[in-house]
């Protein structure tokens, strides 16, 4: 019946076995195909190896030495064993040779020679490095030379500007202590005209008298034991140099003339004679020329 052969279910083929004899026939092509592709480039291989060791060229004398060495020693082997095989590998050679100067290389294979080049090489070599040697050994003299020559004037210059200061440092302590010598005179001198001036009644109680005690620290402290420059911004010094003496002499001529103006003007309130006046300003001006 129709319905039996529908209901009945038809079965394919297995195809394993087939899929496996075609993975298997492929893998032989590739075993194969390596097996091949393997033997050709060993052939390769050894083909370039041979020409290299055959090769007499170029200019490394040594290695090409050791090469010709190794050539006669095989050839030698083979001449014990087969004279006849020893003949064609020389016409060989001799072919080979040829055909390399016929393309215009030189072939470089005689032992002697190229013992000769190695030397003349070596020579060659050996009197480079002597010379540059020299070379090296000469510039290190001429810069430890220059060194020295620089080192001395540095010190030389040292010298001088150490000197410059020394001679500065004791015309300085020179004119402190004589400065301090006129201003120990100074206060016995004012001392004195202070006297005067008051038996004369010329000075009063408001007169201005210098401070030497301030003048005098002002002076010590500009010596050697004490080397700091006076600040040109401070109250004390205003308007002079404070990086020497004369901004203290300075100081001490103002404080004088003002003394000088107080006692005059006070001596002209009191109505003395002009003779007094005369006199007065003249010893003022006496003290102040040859103290200061």
């Amino acid at each position: 019946l129709p319905s039996d052969e529908a209901a009945v279910p038809i079965k394919r083929p297995k195809l394993g076995t087939e899929s496996k004899v075609g993975e298997m026939e492929k893998k032989d092509d590739k075993l194969i195909f390596s097996k091949f592709d393997f033997i050709v480039r060993d052939e390769k291989q050894r083909k370039a190896k041979k020409d290299k060791r055959d090769k007499f060229t170029g200019k490394d004398y040594k290695r090409l030495l050791v090469k010709a060495e190794k050539r006669e020693e095989r050839l030698e082997k083979v001449r014990s064993k087969n004279p006849e095989k020893a003949l064609k590998i020389e016409k060989n050679i001799q072919w080979k040779k040829a055909l390399s100067r016929a393309e215009g290389q030189k072939v470089k294979d005689n032992a002697e020679l190229l013992k000769k080049s190695l030397k003349r090489k070596e020579k060659i070599k050996e009197s480079r490095r002597r010379k540059w040697a020299n070379r090296v050994e000469h510039t290190l003299q001429m810069q430890a030379r220059k060194q020295e020559k620089r080192s001395a004037n540095i010190q030389a210059r040292k010298d001088i500007v150490k000197k410059e200061k020394c001679k500065k440092l004791e015309r300085r302590e020179e004119y402190c202590d004589s400065y301090f010598i006129r201003l120990l005179v100074m206060k016995s001198a004012f001392a004195y005209l202070l006297l005067i001036l008051t038996i004369n009644k010329v000075a009063c109680y408001d007169t201005f008298i210098p401070d030497f005690n301030k003048l005098k620290d002002d002076i010590l402290q500009a010596k050697r034991v004490n080397l700091r420059r006076f600040k040109r911004a401070s109250n004390d010094y205003r308007g002079y140099s404070e990086s020497h003496f004369y901004g203290i002499q300075t100081k001490l001529n103002n404080q004088f003339a003002e003394f000088i103006m107080q006692a005059v003007t006070f001596a002209a309130n009191v109505q003395r004679n002009r003779a007094f006046y005369y006199d007065t300003a003249k010893i003022c001006k006496f003290l102040r020329h040859r103290i200061m």
